[in-house]
């Protein structure tokens, strides 16, 4: 069983290695280990394209790089040239500085001959990152490529833990762990040595820093102390690796439309700054739904496009339905692009087929793991806007499309430009402060909505359009949600204000405001409409201060 893919953020860049501790390279893999066999899903891990962290504390802040000067500091309570042997030994208290790592340990002994390091008793090493690693035995060659470490364990900055019998490290690639344990739980403050509420365990945890990737052997999870689930093979790329072709988590569904349907995504890391996810979804019932997923970084911003697309073999499952047709799919497309440090446009759109096959086949908004359907989206908005950022001003303008999955689509707005702008004066005005704004909106609807609001309009749907008495759309029954025709309206509205404190500390801040504004409107005549509004052309203003 093989992990074989990441699905991170673009541009990602893996960290080096650090060829002093050779454990940070497993935590989260291990971590990885545990979500798979608790899910029960398999040996494929997918990441998120979007936030792929969510971590409740800060950041730590990074210490700053020690000087690689090559330069060793070692302070001990002895210290023992063995010239004849060409070996030098510290003994008692030994504390070694090199590089931005801290050894210390009951002795370290260097061998000329040999260029191998090796320490022992009580050792405590801490790099440059605060990683700790503790450990009773160290032989390295003075390169760092080929060693071992005895009786391993390892805190870092996440508050992490791991520990191994021995690490073993070949030629400068090649780290063996031996029954290596991890858990993120802090330990029982009353036992410590009490096993933890979780932790992943491996008998043999192979790490090939060329490759970048690491095999577990015999990896079994355990829930305080009892193990739940083993998985005798895993492999899947370190943590440095953010971004890596292969397959992700696969999943499963089930529908009275399409059937059972398992998914087996593939995600292709192409370059640097754009990358494909295919995720075909295999059905029993209307064949391969084919989905597939483009994405790209550029400099000033970036855009994703989702496509889905099916040729259905039974139609007759949604007999009577919008879907009941043999080609059905929808394009989903989003980006956003900053023209400069204030200015920023973005867009939204989707293309279906038909308003119910998002719902169908439960996919784009309409995706719900808890399966419960209680909040989900009654359309989907394509939409264009441009907005504006100044010191103390603002600007944003868009035009915005509803696609109904509902069917009603007549009865749904569609805003041509909404334009909203404030602005507050750097200067004062009269010794105070002075800021407008202005607000304008266009917007057109086919048919009108009307809501029931008495137990005998909803019982008896005297609201809808297809009602059989169109006169009962009266404001006592039902409440004009949107008129049909287009409206447009442009508001402006001004405010000055100063604020002065009196002899006995009291703060007041007079004021003055002034609004307008303008109306312009098209009512089409529909039955019951004109009970609430005049139909025709209307134009109206208004001011107030």
């Amino acid at each position: 069983m093989a992990v074989a893919a990441h699905r991170h953020k673009l541009t990602a860049v893996a960290p080096g290695h650090d060829p002093w501790l050779f454990t940070s390279l497993v935590c989260d893999c291990l971590l990885a280990i545990a979500v798979v066999i608790a899910t029960g899903f398999g040996p494929v891990v997918k990441a998120s394209a979007q936030n792929v962290s969510y971590n409740t504390q800060p950041p730590r802040p990074k210490p700053p790089k020690a000087a690689n000067d090559n330069q060793m500091l070692v302070q001990a309570t002895e210290v023992v040239y063995d010239y004849n042997n060409s070996r030098i030994s510290a003994v008692g208290n030994v504390q070694l500085f090199y590089n931005g790592t801290s050894v210390e340990a009951n002795k370290v002994a260097y061998d000329q001959k040999t260029k191998r390091l090796h320490a022992e008793g009580n050792i405590r090493m801490t790099d440059a990152e605060g990683k700790i690693t503790y450990a009773e035995t160290i032989d390295l060659s003075d390169d760092y490529r080929d060693g071992f470490v005895g009786s391993l364990r390892v805190d870092t900055a996440d508050r992490t833990r791991m520990a191994a019998t021995r690490a073993d490290r070949s030629s400068g690639n090649y780290t063996v762990f031996e029954n290596g344990v991890y858990t993120a739980c802090a330990p029982c403050k009353d036992d410590p040595k009490k096993p933890p509420l979780w932790q992943v365990k491996g008998a043999r945890i192979i790490h090939d820093q060329q490759e970048k990737m690491l095999y577990f052997e015999t990896a079994q999870l355990e829930f305080f102390g009892v193990p739940l689930a083993y998985m005798p093979y895993f492999s899947t790329p370190d943590p440095t690796v953010k971004r890596k072709s292969g397959f992700l988590m696969p999943g499963f569904t089930s529908n009275t439309g399409y059937g059972y349907g398992v998914e087996v995504p593939f995600y292709w890391a192409i370059a640097p700054d754009m990358d494909v996810t295919f995720n075909p979804r295999i059905t029993s019932r209307q064949g391969v739904l084919l989905q597939a997923e483009f994405r790209q970084r550029l400099m000033g911003g970036a855009y994703q496009i989702r496509a889905y697309g099916i040729d259905q073999l039974d139609r007759g499952a949604f007999a009577g339905q919008p879907g009941d047709r043999q080609w059905r799919g929808a394009v989903e497309t989003k980006g956003q692009f900053a023209l400069n440090d204030k200015w920023v446009w973005d867009w939204d759109g989707v293309v279906m087929s038909d308003y119910y096959f998002f719902s169908d086949y439960r996919l784009s908004q309409y995706r719900d793991p808890l399966g419960s359907f209680l909040n989900l989206p009654t359309d989907a908005v394509s939409q264009l806007y441009l907005t504006g950022a100044g010191n103390r001003s603002f600007f944003d303008a868009r035009t915005m499309y509803w696609r109904s999955f509902s069917g009603n689509q007549d009865k749904v707005p569609i805003v041509y430009p909404v334009i909203d702008y404030s602005n507050v004066l750097n200067y004062p005005v009269f010794g105070g402060e002075f800021s407008y704004k202005t607000n304008s909106v266009n917007l057109s609807r086919d048919s009108a909505v009307f809501d029931p609001i008495t137990t005998l309009a909803n019982t008896n749907s005297l609201c809808t359009t297809a009602s059989a008495d169109p006169l009962a759309r009266t404001p006592s029954q039902c409440l004009l949600r949107g008129f049909p025709g287009t409206y447009t309206r442009l508001s402006a509205e001004a405010q000055w204000r100063k604020s002065f404190t009196d002899p006995l500390g009291q703060i007041w801040t007079p004021f003055a405001g002034l609004r307008a504004d303008a109306i312009n409107s098209s009512v089409s005549n529909q039955p019951g409409v004109s009970n609430y509004l005049p139909v025709g052309d209307t134009r109206a203003m208004r001011d107030f201060g």
